[in-house]
């Protein structure tokens, strides 16, 4: 399917806006659709999918792409950033949450300073994939090792890994979500950083919206700008910028 350039400019502009008025974020996630795949100047893969309904390579596996067809990719994606005046990515999230240890070092050797794929383990699909992740709903920021994305033992690499350790909108129900919240921060005074990471979704937030109202509304009852407690809202680079700054 495509958009007018009439749509298109309209949802690049809403996003900067976000950005600019709104405080909030603009960083690369990637779906492998095929038409984006073969703009970029990569040929898409047919195969290695988790098992969707729409046979466009949504669900093709972002791992299952080499170490150049991935360069080649992100190239492109920071020229369309660019080219849209979006800036320049330096953070990332897989489709599906599926990247490997081939996908984090292209990353970091594309100049990504962080990933936030990583996650509790899961499968998906009418194919059944396994997720190459097998973190907990308590992981912290971490480095990951360069043979096993789940370790934080050495030898390391140099991007972050940033956990969605706090679920997602779509999959997961409100109460799971901040069970999850409540598994980092069980009340009082809190004696180190901790970060949960949500995510969710503009184009489901019929459905997603809603949990996402109520959990935030019982989150920010620990508010430090309300004097309640530790909890800070911020973006992932906020995360990073405070987790690395106490390094």
């Amino acid at each position: 399917n495509t958009i007018s350039a009439q749509r298109a400019d309209y949802l690049t502009q809403w996003v900067i806006d976000r950005r600019d008025n709104n405080g909030h974020q603009i960083e690369l996630h990637l779906h492998m659709f095929n038409d984006m795949v073969f703009a970029a100047g990569v040929t898409p893969h047919g195969d290695n999918a988790w098992g969707w309904t729409t046979h466009d390579g949504y669900d093709v596996l972002v791992s299952g792409y080499s170490y150049d067809e991935m360069d080649t990719i992100l190239d492109w994606s920071r020229v369309q950033f660019d080219a849209h005046g979006l800036g320049i990515p330096t953070m990332f999230r897989a489709g599906g949450w599926f990247a490997d240890e081939g996908t984090l070092k292209v990353l970091q050797d594309n100049g990504f300073l962080a990933d936030s794929s990583g996650r509790t383990a899961f499968s998906i699909g009418t194919n059944n994939a396994v997720s190459p992740w097998n973190l907990s709903a308590t992981t912290q920021p971490y480095r990951p090792n360069i043979y096993d994305q789940n370790s934080s033992a050495y030898p390391l690499m140099n991007i972050w890994e940033l956990p969605n350790n706090g679920g997602d909108s779509w999959a997961f129900s409100k109460d799971d979500m901040y069970n999850r919240y409540r598994a980092n921060y069980a009340g009082g005074t809190a004696d180190k950083m901790t970060v949960v990471t949500y995510l969710s979704h503009p184009d489901w937030f019929y459905e997603d919206k809603p949990k996402m109202d109520a959990l935030l509304t019982d989150i920010e009852r620990d508010l430090y700008s309300d004097d309640n407690g530790p909890v800070i809202l911020a973006t992932l680079e906020d995360v990073y910028l405070m987790w690395t700054s106490n390094l």
